[in-house]
């Protein structure tokens, strides 16, 4: 049962770990090159810290150090931790950190392969006049190259590669002119003469500058349940670094310290209005109680109404309460009703839980106002949005205060009905005295409200006095001690690894994108047929590889060869072979002359026949003389077998019956009964008959001389026959065009062990 033809698609690890390991030395060059980069690299880049810093944002209570109560609530505003992660990270913060460091500057001096940075010991510096850096849009690159003669150049483009100046051989300080300003290149202090430089400037504004600072700032709060605030930056320079965390923390308090002072003057300016008023209301009060005395003779106030106060005590302290919240309605209507408060705290606070929960919310606004005008302008569309929001917040509270008031009034009324239903208790008190008491109350009133009021004013002067920011520092700026990223040596052992990587991934991808094999294990897996053996290749270029007492390489693998050819052919009657190819460059004519040389050194009676008549190579290969061929033959009848044959001799241990000249009908030749009759003759007087024939895949010659072969060996060769050509055989073999096919691998490197030393045997004998 003839075996069935099948491609064997396992993958062999050991085969490619063999095939690798012979090509150890890419292996050995790709690891130190790779590890030879990194080194280098790790050399001369510069490491990268990360520079961080903690702040504790304390809530904003005012400042209030009351014991009043929720009354004192009203002059100050509750910071919250989020919000403030907005106003610490805000551009106006980046943009004034880039005014005082002078950030909107960046240097990079040229050094060996790299640049590297400079943030405070620059040697050359760029100056502008003017407020270039307020509103310059367009960043600046300024190329500065200095001699060792102190001869400067420089060369001046925009964002756009648009070159604006190139001043050339000119002394510091240079002038340059560009229709963005007047700019002056000079030395600073840390500049080293007689040496070259190359430096780099680029030159933005402060706005660009915060942009960049935004994004390489990363600033976010510790932990959700948690007050505090951590900022980071990624830098080659820790001054860098610290510099800008510090100045993000000290101008964020800065604005902290000012927005509570700002809010403490506005609270004093109306304590002081409102004492001026009260003030006033009071000493009138006193006078009337003072001229009440003297009109009615009153000496003993206290001792007189005891009596009658014990029992009104109650009423009247109820009814000094609802007057008190009356006349805190009013003020709170009045602040209001008053134009120039529209965007001002309301600085006051009231009993009604409805209306105080209202007021401050209001007050919350109002502080968000001030808080988004910090960073945005009043035509900022959120900031009209906000107004817009406040503004209907300000019309519910007018509402809720007008129905307030009437409340107050009518309980302000009833106490006082309750009063009056007293006076049957008291008709046996003087008039005067009710009158008096009714002027000590007002009195009290006034007294209360100023005495409220003078206290609310020294607290407010000490909170201007003692401003305090937002945030409590934690951590000041400070720098990891390791460089962020990987230790060198484990960059190292990476880059190593990765060397060794390399080779694999092109071993991988080159037989990935190979249409070609190269070895005998490649070739088994794209066919089932048997394979007689290798032929390495045989760098004396001798088309007569195979001569007697020859001991190459190349001759011991013709041997094995010949072995394995003589176990295909058991049958005493198969004596023709037919070497075919696919296409042709394999190395068939090769392979038919050394297959006949191995077989006639064997001592068997060995013809080769040339019947690639289209394209005949056989006797210039051989070196034969002129002599009638095949073609010959098989065209003129009166050309016997004995014509065509060319006897053995030299080296040449075989006969040959060469091609012949090329016919105009080579097919209809081949299909004569003059090839028939050629082949009888030489079955009965030779052992072996190999036919070199034409290549199966260019053109049908060998397909109708099939008649005549018992065995056909196909030639491959390596790294030059291509697995679509592989498939091809496969398919003529199953399709049984061909008579018992097996394969030859051409054109091999030759490997250790061919051979088996004899070669080297050889050559210690002759020494």
């Amino acid at each position: 049962m003839e075996k069935k033809l099948s491609n064997n698609d396992f993958f062999d690890l050991r085969g490619t770990l063999n095939k690798w390991m012979s090509k150890w030395y890419w292996f050995a060059i790709s690891a130190f090159v790779c590890v030879s980069l990194v080194f280098v690299y790790t050399k001369i880049k510069k490491p990268i810290y990360l520079v961080q810093a903690d702040v504790l944002i304390t809530p904003d209570d005012g400042g209030s150090i009351s014991p009043l109560g929720d009354l004192g609530q009203l002059f100050g505003n509750s910071g919250y931790v989020q919000d403030e992660l907005y106003v610490i990270s805000a551009h106006s913060v980046n943009k004034e950190v880039a005014r005082r460091l002078n950030l909107h500057k960046v240097h990079r001096e040229k050094e060996f392969i790299l640049s590297d940075f400079k943030y405070d010991d620059f040697q050359v510096d760029v100056y502008s006049e003017g407020s270039v850096a307020d509103t310059l849009r367009m960043a600046l690159l300024f190329k500065v190259k200095v001699n060792k003669k102190g001869k400067v150049s420089v060369e001046v483009k925009d964002a756009l590669k648009n070159e604006l100046a190139d001043v050339t051989s000119e002394s510091f300080p240079v002038t340059v002119d560009t229709k963005y300003g007047k700019f002056v290149v000079d030395k600073t202090k840390y500049f080293k003469a007689g040496e070259d430089l190359k430096t780099n400037i680029v030159f933005m504004g402060y706005d660009a500058q915060a942009e960049n600072l935004s994004s390489d700032l990363d600033i976010y709060i510790a932990d959700r349940k948690s007050n505090v605030i951590k900022l980071g930056i990624e830098t080659q320079n820790i001054e860098y670094g610290k510099d800008i965390l510090n100045g993000i923390i000290a101008i964020y308090n800065e604005r902290g310290v000012e927005e509570r002072a700002l809010k403490a003057r506005q609270t004093l300016e109306f304590i002081d209005e409102r004492l001026a008023m009260i003030s006033s209301d009071l000493s009138e009060s006193e006078s009337d109680v003072e001229k009440y005395k003297k009109e009615k003779g009153i000496v003993d106030v206290g001792a007189e109404a005891a009596y009658q106060t014990g029992k009104r005590g109650s009423a009247e302290a109820k009814l000094v309460e609802a007057e008190t919240q009356l006349d805190i309605l009013k003020m709170t209507k009045e602040f209001l009703s008053n134009p120039g408060n529209q965007y001002d705290l309301i600085p006051t606070s009231v009993a009604n839980e409805a209306l105080q929960g209202i007021i401050t919310r209001y007050n919350e606004m109002i502080m968000a106002r001030i808080n988004l005008l910090n960073t945005a302008k009043e035509s900022n569309i959120s900031v009209q949005q906000l107004n817009q929001r406040i503004g209907v917040v300000r019309g519910n509270i007018m509402e809720t205060l007008e129905r307030t008031l009437d409340q107050q009034r009518l309980i302000v009324s009833d106490i006082r009905r309750q009063l009056g239903g007293a006076k049957g208790v008291l008709a046996g008190v003087p008039t005067q005295e009710k009158q008096y008491r009714s002027l000590l109350r007002q009195q009290s009133v006034k007294e209360q409200l100023y005495l409220f009021l003078l206290q609310r004013r020294e607290e407010t002067a000490m909170l201007i006095a003692n401003s305090t920011p937002k945030a409590i520092i934690v951590d000041e700026a400070y720098a990891q001690q390791e460089p962020l990223g990987m230790k060198r040596s484990m960059k190292l052992f990476l880059a190593f690894l990765f060397g060794l990587l390399i080779p694999v991934f092109i071993f991988w991808l080159m037989d990935l994108l190979k249409d070609k094999f190269g070895t005998t294990e490649e070739l088994r897996k794209h066919t089932a047929l048997p394979i007689l053996g290798e032929i390495s290749v045989d760098r004396r270029g001798d088309a007569l590889a195979v001569k007697e007492g020859g001991s190459s390489t190349t001759a011991e693998l013709f041997r094995l060869m010949r072995s394995q050819l003589q176990f295909l052919m058991q049958n005493p009657e198969d004596k023709v072979v037919m070497v075919t190819s696919t296409i042709p460059g394999e190395g068939k004519s090769f392979i038919s002359i050394n297959l006949a040389a191995s077989l006639a050194i064997a001592k068997k009676r060995v013809i080769l026949v040339g019947m690639d008549i289209r394209k005949p190579r056989l006797a210039q290969y051989l070196g034969l003389p002129p002599t009638k061929g095949l073609t010959e033959f098989l065209a003129d009848p009166a050309v016997t077998v004995k014509d065509i044959i060319l006897p053995a001799s030299g080296q040449m241990k075989f006969d040959v019956i060469s091609a012949g000249p090329v016919p105009p009908n080579p097919a209809e030749l081949l299909l004569s009964d003059r090839v028939d009759e050629l082949f009888d003759v030489l079955r009965r007087e030779y052992d072996y008959v190999i036919i070199d024939s034409a290549p199966v895949g260019v053109i049908s010659d060998s397909f109708n001389i099939v008649r005549i072969t018992d065995v056909t060996i196909f030639v491959t060769r390596a790294n030059h026959t291509k697995f679509s050509d592989v498939k091809y055989m496969n398919r003529v073999a199953e399709d049984h065009r061909l008579k018992n096919v097996s394969v030859v691998l051409n054109g091999t490197k030759a490997r250790q062990g061919y051979g088996y030393g004899y070669g080297e045997k050889r050559k210690k004998k002759r020494k």
